[in-house]
């Protein structure tokens, strides 16, 4: 007989003060899912309904199962009752006697009950304080037991469990050895062990004895993406009692060397021995609601489409997130997020977090793409003029408890005590010159001010309009509504840079290049100094709410204008242009130029050509060039500075492409001033239908060209694009090209 498990997933029913009556609930299950299931709550993403749930979940509910043990587990010497994640603080009662507080959503909690256990029907009670819980409450602080449930023999005779599963491999003189560890419960008297590894070729390797460990002599190294592939190893462990499975684990895991180069004060991470140069954004629960796992896979995958190779994650997912970025080739910098206020320190409090490092660090070991964990965000900058007794106990947690428990747990990846951070001690945490920066606001790049590694950065900006359509009425529809502002996490900066849009559907569109050209232009100035700079993270990728935020994907799945313009400043292959003198009606020509910087981040050197052309209004020639250099792999070229004297700054503007074996990379064109200054003319924009192409002609110069179809989730293969008079094709990577539109900077205002 192998371990006994019983799901307790029926039979719960939720109470509150507001509702004394037994409403029907679930676990895994959120507080509010369970209220909306009832008819008891409003949509929670329609108006302003956000801010009455935050009002219907500020009160106490009382989880309550009723339920019939397993007759089994009667007869088993321990029994335990298994929670994988409580969101909120919970204090747990069986048939009335108290098991203790459950208050931690990122790791497991176990109470022993086998000596509370009885016969026929059995009463489980999760009393939460309020607030329910603490995820995504920003907006929604919804709660629950968000885990599966489950009563759990762990000792009986013939139980046995495997459990702390531990991978880790060493390299060598061009081998690696592969070592699995782990424990087991119960009894193990007659059982036997079996370590399989499976190569990425399909080679079976077991082993039956201790030590289990696994010699390669011709490893295949998991890679970042862009800088090679990534092969995965199977391992699989099982219990057996003469030939009967009493438990089995499987997970899989790649070979790869990380380190933190920290060299100078810089700050890289290091993968088989190669400065990575870190491209991507944060990436946050991508429904308040709860987790969907289609979901999650979708926003990966459009990750991948948009050149990322870094997440710098918030939370903990479960394994199969990572699973998918060890697959992607993405580096994960892990934060660990703390389970509410834990400062001033309380011995309760350490515990708990220390358990909770512990255990995912554990679980998490075995994952490539894991390469950074991060203490906190933001703790060392803001506590730098706190009382000495708080600096101290911020110090003794995160400078010694938190390593202590990434080190009880084996784990190989470095560790940074906080971001924005030197390194800690409040030893100047907001210096650009030494570790990573958070930048503020719309950055303005100058070779003097550019960081060792920007971590988080960025603007916020709107959904896309059939998002903001999908939770206001008409008349909520103007930046100012009440609606729209209560749904800010950050009020978008003024679009100074275009003309002041009349409707709403213009300012979005506006409110996103604002974003999209901010982050284009740091971008550039940090990959343009690679070497100096080694990662470019904007704030985030997706937003778990239908609101205004700093996301390039909004809560619908849909691209805004940033994801579109990261595709391209996240290439490998990059040409940046920097134009210097000054802007606005004022400006003197005497003192125009650009400088061009050819960026290669691929782990080969390029052989490339730029051309350059000034041009007019009517984008005629008025002076052009051709370059040709190699670039290194792995570095940035910045070229001579171009000084354009004859250039008329509120009439001429300079188109620019890259080539690489006369196949064009990149094309972009850029402006001597302001889009609200330029007078362009009507580009007459059309699309048609080729197959699996948009051909789009334009009769004029068009800047930032969009392409909407009728429910905005069409995604292609460039969108917000530059175009000369002419035509351009692009594939269409998902939904259907109906009822299309276009528009482009010319249409604003």
């Amino acid at each position: 007989m192998g371990m006994i498990t019983q799901a307790l997933s029926q039979g719960w029913t939720l109470q509150s003060p507001r509702w004394p009556q037994e409403i029907p609930a679930q676990a895994p299950g959120s507080i509010y899912s369970a209220l909306l299931r009832a008819g008891l709550g409003p949509a929670p993403y329609w108006r302003d309904n956000h801010l009455e749930i935050r009002r219907l979940l500020d009160q106490s509910f009382t989880y309550a199962c009723r339920f019939q043990p397993d007759p089994a587990l009667l007869d088993c010497e321990y029994v335990n009752l298994h929670l994988d994640s409580v969101d909120g603080e919970a204090v747990l009662s069986l048939n009335g006697s108290p098991l203790g507080r459950a208050a931690n959503p990122y790791r497991a909690h176990d109470f022993p009950v086998g000596h509370l256990l009885r016969p026929g029907e059995n009463r489980l009670t999760a009393v939460f304080s309020p607030p329910a819980g603490s995820r995504a409450a920003r907006f929604i602080p919804d709660g629950g037991l968000l885990g599966p449930v489950q009563l759990q023999s762990t000792g009986g005779k013939s139980d046995v469990k495997l459990d702390h599963v531990r991978i880790s491999h060493t390299c060598q003189d061009g081998r690696t050895v592969l070592q699995v560890g782990f424990g087991a419960q119960g009894s193990l008297e007659g059982v036997r062990f079996i370590a399989t590894l499976a190569t990425p070729q399909g080679e079976v390797l077991r082993i039956f004895h201790r030590p289990y460990r696994f010699v390669l002599e011709d490893p295949q190294p998991w890679w970042p993406r862009g800088y090679g592939e990534q092969p995965l190893y199977t391992v699989t462990l099982e219990a057996l009692r003469q030939d009967q499975v009493l438990d089995r684990w499987q997970g899989n895991t790649g070979l790869r060397t990380v380190s933190l180069e920290r060299t100078g004060e810089g700050f890289a991470h290091v993968v088989n021995g190669v400065k990575v140069f870190a491209m991507g954004a944060g990436f946050v629960p991508e429904d308040c609601l709860g987790q969907d796992p289609a979901r999650i896979r979708q926003l990966l995958e459009d990750c991948a489409a948009a050149n990322f190779n870094c997440l710098r994650v918030s939370w903990f997912p479960d394994d199969s997130f990572y699973d998918l970025c060890d697959q992607l080739g993405f580096l994960v910098w892990q934060d660990i997020p703390l389970p509410g206020s834990v400062l001033p320190l309380t011995r309760e409090a350490v515990w708990d977090i220390q358990a909770q490092v512990e255990e995912n660090a554990q679980r998490l070991n075995r994952h490539p793409c894991l390469v950074l964990w991060c203490g906190n965000i933001g703790g060392e900058a803001s506590l730098a003029a706190a009382p000495p007794s708080l600096r101290a106990d911020y110090i003794k947690l995160f400078e010694y408890l938190i390593p202590e428990a990434l080190t009880m747990a084996e784990s190989p990846v470095p560790y940074w005590p906080s971001s924005p951070s030197s390194g800690g001690g409040f030893d100047q945490p907001e210096s650009p010159a030494r570790g990573d920066a958070s930048l503020e606001g719309a950055y303005a790049p100058t070779d003097e001010n550019v960081p060792r590694y920007a971590s988080s950065w960025g603007l916020s900006s709107y959904p896309c309009p059939r998002t903001v359509e999908s939770f206001t009425q008409p008349r909520d529809r103007n930046l100012h509504s009440y609606v729209m502002e209560s749904r800010q996490l950050a009020v978008p900066p003024a679009q100074q840079d275009f003309l002041f849009p009349s409707i709403l559907d213009a300012a979005l569109y506006a409110a996103q290049l604002t974003q999209a050209l901010s982050a284009r232009r740091t971008v550039e100035a940090l990959r343009g100094r690679r070497g100096w700079c080694m990662g470019a993270l904007y704030r985030q990728v997706n937003e778990g709410f239908p609101c205004a935020s700093f996301s390039s994907i909004d809560h619908a799945g849909r691209w805004k204008a940033l994801h579109y313009f990261a595709r391209r400043f996240f290439a490998p292959l990059l040409l940046a242009c920097r134009i210097t003198g000054e802007e606005g009606p004022t400006a003197e020509p005497r003192k125009q130029g650009m400088v061009l910087t050819v960026i290669n981040d691929s782990p080969r050197s390029r052989q490339v050509t730029i051309k350059w052309t000034l041009r007019d209004t009517f984008s005629r020639i008025k002076r052009e060039e051709t370059i040709s250099l190699r670039v290194p792999a792995l570095s940035s070229a910045p070229l001579d500075s171009i000084p354009l004297p004859e250039v008329r700054p509120l009439e001429d503007f300079v188109s620019l492409e890259l080539l690489e074996n006369g196949m064009r990379v990149s094309f972009f064109t850029a402006l001597f001033t302001p889009p609200k200054f330029y007078p362009y003319q009507d580009p007459s924009l059309a699309c048609r239908v080729d197959g699996e192409d948009l051909v789009v002609s334009a009769s004029a110069h068009a800047q930032c060209v969009e392409i909407r179809n009728n429910s905005e989730d069409l995604i292609l293969s460039d969108n917000y694009f530059d175009m000369l008079p002419g035509q351009r094709r692009v594939k269409i990577l998902r939904g259907a090209p109906d009822n299309l539109r276009l528009r482009s900077v010319y249409d604003i205002g």
